[in-house]
């Protein structure tokens, strides 16, 4: 069953979605900080990632595809799709060879295929699903986890009926534990909750009566010691196979099956969600902005004939765009440009640009004739007004602001690298609908005003944000680090 999400989150990657509206220019490579060192070992057929949490025995002639889950496109994808995918173990002859004596299994599933799929459910206590549990002062128990898996599943979410739990609990001699390992001393320093099920699911309802069969599935879950992480092995299954008809390589993989801790704490530890950030300055441009560890920021060159355009026709001089590393493409030169459209429904990216000679701009010249001076509210007004100009009058349906917050933003003295002023600022959030107007999409940025009140910073995340998405940590964590900096040739900073 959850062979078809594995293909629905790897698949999710490769499709083309929404925009980033800049083009592409020349880019510079972000200071990058050291990854953390890979915590994968494999020891006496034992196959161990303390970082993801887990360990098993490989079996004879099988190979272990080990997920890069630690990425901040993956890390993105998890908090969307609710389920990270680990890993996945198939026989070597059906696996192809990966880049340094890796393999990559197959995802594609089939009679012919035998693999075996490991994922991971990450902070269980933020459901909503567990709400009702957590508000009662209960824990979640892994009856809880597997009623959450059941829903969770595509056929879960297509009201399919007829679950049938044949079995339940015991591997062999009714176990319904699996230790948890130290991988420093590599001794067991706990248990945790486990249970084997096996049950089939029908057709939806409404084709309850047509010649579709039922299927079957089995997994073994697991549910860490404090409750919030819950993980799944999932063999595929090659026809009506039982437990206790399962390929001896499969069930070996189930009853090896271990959770690692590291020494800190019986729970398992799991990738930062919001990475350290390293620091990207402009002083010709006057801004320096945090940028997530694997990012690269796009430096646009303000010479290009389309910024030129762009500055000449509306005002708005683009600055940087900032995307993952792993989805940038690579320039001569050993710098980066960020993709066009994004790459995925997934991704995240960031735009920078400003706009240029406020006090020039017919809209605001009223001001001065008033003897007013501009604010980060006119600068608002500006920026809806720009947004309104896209191309599709379908974009920005139904346009409403749901947070108008002021604050403030550094100026930093680019000698010294000390704080020399503040200037006003606005963070933003607004809702609008597209097309047919069913789908309700929340966007934010931030907006920055300089001293001398003639330009305005714009510092905007680029995603698919449905309005029930949750922002990935890190994008707020970009946001808040945004500077400006003070140039003596650049007036429209200080």
């Amino acid at each position: 069953m959850l062979t078809t999400l594995t293909v629905i989150i790897l698949a999710a990657i490769l499709i083309i979605t929404s925009m980033v509206v800049f083009p592409k220019a020349s880019a510079s490579t972000a200071p990058q900080q050291q990854l953390i060192p890979s915590l994968v070992e494999n020891n006496n057929n034992y196959y161990q990632n303390a970082m993801d949490g887990f360990r098993v025995q490989v079996p004879e002639g099988w190979v272990m595809d080990d997920i890069d889950n630690t990425g901040l496109a993956a890390l993105a994808l998890g908090e969307q799709v609710g389920i990270e995918l680990l890993a996945i173990m198939c026989p070597q002859d059906q696996a192809l060879p990966g880049v340094g004596g890796t393999y990559r299994c197959p995802i594609e599933s089939n009679l012919l295929t035998n693999s075996v799929n490991l994922f991971r459910y990450s902070n269980l206590h933020d459901r909503r699903e567990f709400a009702p549990v957590i508000e009662q002062n209960k824990n979640i128990t892994i009856s809880d986890l597997f009623a959450f898996h059941i829903q969770f599943t595509p056929e879960g979410h297509q009201d399919v009926t007829d679950i049938q739990i044949q079995k339940t609990g015991p591997k062999y001699n009714n176990m319904t534990t699996v230790n948890v390992i130290d991988p420093t001393t590599n001794q067991t320093v706990g248990t945790a909750p486990i249970m084997v099920a096996e049950f089939s699911y029908g057709p939806p309802e409404e084709l309850a009566s047509s010649y579709l069969p039922s299927t079957r599935d089995l997994v073994l879950l697991a549910l860490s010691n404090d409750t919030n992480t819950g993980f799944v092995v999932d063999p595929i299954l090659q026809g009506n196979e039982t437990l206790s008809t399962l390929l001896p390589p499969v069930q070996h993989i189930l009853d090896s099956f271990e959770l690692v801790t590291l020494p800190s704490a019986l729970t398992v530890a799991m990738p930062p969600s919001s990475p350290p950030l390293t620091t990207f300055q402009s002083n010709e441009d006057g801004f320096r902005v945090g940028v997530p560890n694997g990012w690269v920021v796009e430096d646009i060159d303000s010479t290009e004939l389309w910024v030129q355009q762009l500055l000449s026709q509306n005002g708005v001089e683009p600055l940087a765009v900032m995307c993952p590393q792993d989805e940038a493409l690579p320039v001569i030169g050993g710098s980066y440009t960020c993709p066009f459209p994004l790459p995925s429904p997934t991704s995240v990216a960031f735009q920078l640009y400003r706009f240029v000679d406020l006090q020039a701009r017919p809209e605001l010249a009223v001001l001065a004739d008033q003897n007013k001076t501009i604010t980060t509210s006119d600068l608002l007004a500006l920026f809806i007004d720009y947004q309104r100009k896209v191309p599709d009058p379908n974009m920005l349906l139904n346009f409403g602001i749901v947070n108008n917050t002021d604050i403030e933003v550094n100026v930093i003295d680019p000698k010294t690298n000390q704080t020399v002023g503040t200037v006003p600022a606005k963070y933003v959030e607004w809702t609008h609908t597209y097309g047919s107007g069913i789908e309700n999409y929340k966007e934010f940025a931030l907006l920055v005003l300089s001293n001398d009140t003639n330009t305005g910073y714009v510092v905007r995340p680029q995603m698919v944000q449905e309005s029930s998405r949750e922002t990935p940590p890190f994008v707020r964590q970009v946001l808040d680090s945004f500077e400006l900096v003070a140039t003596t040739n650049n007036n429209s900073v200080g």
